[in-house]
């Protein structure tokens, strides 16, 4: 139901595409542009630094970011046609801080980049989301997620984004790198601990992922045990129903300076 659920698809250097078949099926559908919410994830440095190359230039990519960021503030201000992802250092064994210092300056990049190019810094703000990875090490996961909105907060007030617009919208991965294919069920409990830390710290959207995905595309049952253990967590333990629940910690809010 695309005018009521907000849909994010991770679409690489393809994002141009997806957003152009996502607006033709609300079209087909006549679903008003303006009741489309979510994300076209198109981050191209994320994968740069993946794959080591690109599919085209860095300038055409870049001049695809602007378009779908000025079609999507005229047509669908509901989508966020970028996507800063940390995925890719932290899969690759980034420390917390490393995380978030090349997540933040990729965040930066963009940024800049919109606001070269006739976006207000707020504007520039809105068109962007984080989609962070989130481990089994509960409390400094916490942190990363509280510091992140702190540390953008601060980087886009610096670049001149107003109260408002220093928002950061945040989506949580649970990780790959912690994950096992030898005993998958263990990778259940993994993404317990790590949805929890997610919500705990603060993130605005998670996505579980199910306990066979290091073995390969998961089944039926994979994803709905991932999609229970998101719910029960929610509904049965409760933990969106409170603003920052780690806050006042001494030992979070240290773990966090």
């Amino acid at each position: 139901d695309l005018a009521n659920v907000p849909i994010a698809i991770r679409s690489g250097t393809a994002s141009l595409p997806v957003l152009a078949m996502l607006v033709a099926i609300a079209d087909e559908q006549q679903i008003p542009r303006k009741r489309l919410t979510g994300a076209v994830e198109g981050d191209p440095l994320r994968e740069l630094v993946k794959f080591g190359t690109l599919r085209g230039s860095m300038a055409m990519h870049q001049r695809e970011l602007i378009d779908m960021a000025v079609f999507c503030k005229r047509e669908c201000p509901g989508i966020r046609p970028i996507m800063v992802n940390s995925h890719t250092w932290h899969n690759a064994g980034a420390s917390i801080t490393q995380e978030l210092a090349f997540t933040l300056a990729t965040a930066t990049e963009y940024h800049r980049l919109l606001t070269a190019n006739g976006f207000t810094a707020d504007e520039a703000s809105w068109a962007m989301s984080f989609s962070f990875s989130i481990s089994t090490n509960i409390f400094p996961e916490i942190a990363k997620l509280r510091a992140a909105r702190i540390l953008w907060a601060q980087i886009s007030g610096a670049l001149g984004a107003t109260q408002e617009g220093r928002a950061a919208f945040i989506h949580a991965k649970t990780s790959t790198f912690t994950k096992t294919v030898r005993d998958p069920w263990t990778n259940a409990l993994r993404t317990t601990f790590e949805a929890f830390s997610a919500a705990v710290g603060g993130c605005d959207s998670l996505f579980v992922s199910p306990y066979d995905e290091a073995i390969g595309r998961p089944d039926e049952a994979g994803a709905r045990l991932a999609r229970n253990q998101q719910l029960i967590l929610r509904e049965e333990g409760g933990i969106g129903r409170v603003v920052d629940p780690a806050g006042g910690s001494y030992y979070v809010e240290g773990l966090t300076d």
